[in-house]
């Protein structure tokens, strides 16, 4: 795992355990809340912008925005894993356990322990800050009527094009690795949540992000988001 990332873990654990420490001045039941913060889930094909559009609907919205990469650091490392949890009151922890207990019996997903990792991180994200998370299955651990759950996708050509010219690759090299990294998506969900991700039905938005700009799909998924929100 590049050093990059490993840092940005440390400094978000980090983050997450003074904005904790803050929270202690306030009322003991502001802290026992366990109801989760309204979230983004944006989920992509490979090469259709959905990272760096969920990058700037977080700067448009002012939340924390988590990519796939820490999120899967933060998973497959039990130990940081584990701060984020008890980042939490500790009074929570015991349902946020009981929670996923019922998530993965009621959804059916793998029992796997990278899974529950995975799926504690997620719930323990939601519930500190609103935020963005690209990938990983947010849109299915999460819960539904407090997300916004975002599906980008672009034609082949478009997707093949961008990848070319962002990896400095021929268009044949860079079909392979579309094809390829769509792929593995597809083999991840339905591994571990019996999932297609490309079904629409796990979506309240789709968006073709050939057809409006970055900045336009940023700003149409930030409005929606109000509109729901508040």
């Amino acid at each position: 795992m590049a050093r990059s990332v490993e840092q940005l873990v440390n400094q978000q654990v980090l983050r997450w355990l003074i904005e904790q420490q803050g929270a202690s001045d306030r009322p003991p039941e502001s802290r026992v809340e366990v109801r989760q913060r309204p979230m983004i889930t944006v989920s992509r094909e490979f090469g259709a912008f959905g990272g760096e559009m969920g990058r700037v609907v977080a700067e448009q919205l002012d939340i924390g925005f988590y990519a796939q990469e820490l999120v899967h650091e933060v998973a497959r490392r039990a130990d940081v894993r584990r701060q984020v949890v008890e980042a939490l009151d500790e009074r929570t922890q015991s349902r946020l356990e009981s929670w996923i207990d019922d998530l993965m019996i009621v959804r059916r997903f793998s029992q796997s322990d990278y899974l529950r990792n995975l799926s504690e991180t997620l719930v323990a994200l939601a519930r500190h800050r609103s935020g963005v998370v690209v990938g990983r299955g947010g849109h299915l651990i999460l819960d539904a009527h407090r997300t916004l759950r975002v599906r980008c996708y672009a034609p082949l050509e478009r997707r093949v094009e961008y990848i070319a010219e962002r990896d400095g690759l021929t268009k044949a090299e860079a079909q392979i690795k579309v094809a390829r990294v769509d792929e593995e998506r597809r083999t991840f969900y339905m591994r571990h949540f019996k999932s297609d991700i490309t079904s629409p039905l796990n979506f309240d938005l789709l968006l073709n992000t050939a057809e409006m700009s970055l900045e336009e799909c940023a700003t149409t998924v930030a409005h929606l988001f109000r509109v729901r929100f508040g």
